[in-house]
């Protein structure tokens, strides 16, 4: 416990991010293990009288104090690559004065490499081994044209020398080794901490997608439970106000017989959003019932169109259909004409004045399946981009944009859609300024 906090060298630890801390306690025992190793060094040399190593090993080992003083004050980067030229000079000293490349000064040149790998990482490795090794071929360069590096070591003490230089790198690479065995051991620890807990997130994820399936199955129950109940009253009320309108035709006044079609119309809103609300949930529980038979979509459009026209009357509207391609499908009858006539619908429903343009087109794609493109193009139509989004949206509706009763419920565009992907095609709105809105229903041809 005291030898980390000594290390620490003054950073908090419990501020400090324990890999950073780790990496302050690497570089202080490396620089501590520098001091030790060159002070006797240092001592021989200045017994012996050798200026140029006591010039470089002084170096050395004032750069390590300074190294130890810079990490102090939370400069660990400057901290670094003074060590790491503490280290340098150290090899270089090894080279020019104990007998050139025989001398192993390498050793001292690859810690310096792996000095600035693991405490700042690749860059900085790459860096000095790149320095080192320039060095090394420089020196040796020199002495392959003749420049000689003696040993200035006197001949009686060279034995010592040679084990006191064998301890110092060994000390100095087990310094490296367990500061590198540190680090790995402790990433190890932290990636088993995070599979750990991203196993818990795993299994917390895969419980709530269950209890939201059991949820989302719940309610799809409950709607389909609930449309079921609310259908079979709404039949009967609209089955009666018609039985009453036909039998008082003409025996009552014009007031009475509006609020009798309001009621009618009315009720058919809501029996439309409840069938919408049934079929969604279908749906969503995989549970839709689907049909598959030859359609005329030519057929399909002209047969919707009175219908149609009498809305964009009720808007003062005008609802033009221009001529249509002869085009076959193969689909349920139901769910393809729900989707034309929620498309047509929902642009009578927003579109201000002026027309709506019904057209088609068949066209052929790259992979030669024929497509019928359906479109409905309103020029005096402009959605914001808010607006565009939620005309897809199950939730946020736009009705209090439109003003007008409701010609389709705000879920039909949702139906509509997915009823045109079950069919293997695609409903698209755009809406600009210039253009207008264009709906978009595209479908393939048998």
């Amino acid at each position: 416990m005291f030898t980390s906090s000594f290390l620490n060298w003054g950073w908090d630890a419990q501020t400090t991010h324990p890999r950073q801390l780790r990496r302050v306690r690497s570089l202080a025992g490396a620089s501590l293990v520098l001091i030790l190793v060159g002070l006797p060094f240092l001592a021989r040399s200045i017994q012996w009288g050798i200026s140029l190593r006591i010039l470089l090993l002084g170096s050395a080992v004032c750069l390590a104090l300074l190294a130890l003083a810079m990490l102090r004050r939370g400069w660990f980067t400057p901290s670094v690559h003074c060590l790491a030229v503490g280290v340098y000079l150290g090899g270089v000293n090894q080279y020019v004065t104990v007998g050139g490349m025989e001398s192993g000064a390498v050793a001292w040149w690859l810690i310096v490499a792996l000095i600035g790998g693991l405490l700042l990482g690749v860059r900085a490795g790459v860096f000095w081994a790149l320095v080192a090794l320039a060095t090394g071929l420089c020196l040796f360069y020199f002495e392959s044209r003749g420049f000689a590096f003696p040993n200035l070591t006197p001949p009686p003490a060279r034995g010592i020398q040679r084990v006191m230089m064998m301890v110092g790198e060994f000390v100095a690479l087990v310094a490296v080794m367990v500061a590198y065995l540190t680090q790995i051991e402790s990433s190890e620890r932290s990636l088993e901490q995070k599979n750990k807990d991203l196993q818990q997130q795993v299994l917390r994820a895969e419980r709530a997608e269950a209890e939201a399936l059991d949820a989302n199955a719940a309610k799809s129950r409950f709607l389909a439970n609930m449309t079921h109940e609310l259908r079979t009253p709404l039949n009967s009320i609209l089955g009666f106000n018609h039985r009453v309108m036909n039998q008082l035709q003409g025996q009552i006044g014009p007031r009475q017989y509006d609020a009798l079609q309001m009621v009618a119309d009315s009720g058919e809103q809501m029996l439309k959003l409840v069938t919408d609300m049934l079929d969604l949930s279908h749906l969503d529980a995989g549970k839709l019932e689907f049909s598959r038979g030859l359609i005329d979509l030519r057929e399909m459009v002209n047969v919707l169109v009175p219908r149609l026209r009498l809305h964009a009357h009720r808007h003062h509207l005008q609802l033009l259909v221009e001529p249509l391609p002869e085009a076959f499908t193969q689909g349920d009858v139901s769910q393809l004409r729900r989707s034309i006539e929620t498309v047509v619908g929902h642009a009578l429903q927003y579109c201000p004045q002026d027309a709506v343009v019904v057209s088609a087109v068949v066209s052929a794609e790259v992979t030669g399946q024929n497509r019928w493109q359906l479109q409905v193009r309103c020029k005096k139509l402009v959605f914001e981009m808010e607006h565009l989004q939620r005309i897809f949206d199950r939730f946020h509706h736009l009705h209090s944009v439109s003003g007008r009763p409701i010609i389709v419920s705000g879920l039909a565009m949702v139906l509509a859609r997915e009823f045109a992907e079950l069919h293997g095609g695609t409903l698209q709105v755009q809406s600009d300024a210039v253009a207008g809105t264009l709906y978009d229903l595209m479908l393939p041809l048998r």
